[in-house]
């Protein structure tokens, strides 16, 4: 797959840590395109405005 196919994408990484030791022990990534990415955007503010 080539590079331009993630053109449109956001990736996020987040350090998992040992919580007694802070050591970093993996990191975990996402990759969400820009479609699904406004789609989750839109419903999460309309559960904002419903109060759920």
């Amino acid at each position: 797959m080539s590079l331009k196919a993630f053109s449109n994408t956001k990736d996020t990484v987040w350090n998992l840590q040992d919580e007694h030791t802070n050591e970093r022990t993996a990191m975990a990534f996402l990759r969400v395109d820009e479609q699904r990415y406004n789609l989750w955007k839109k419903n999460g503010c309309q559960k904002v405005q419903a109060g759920n």
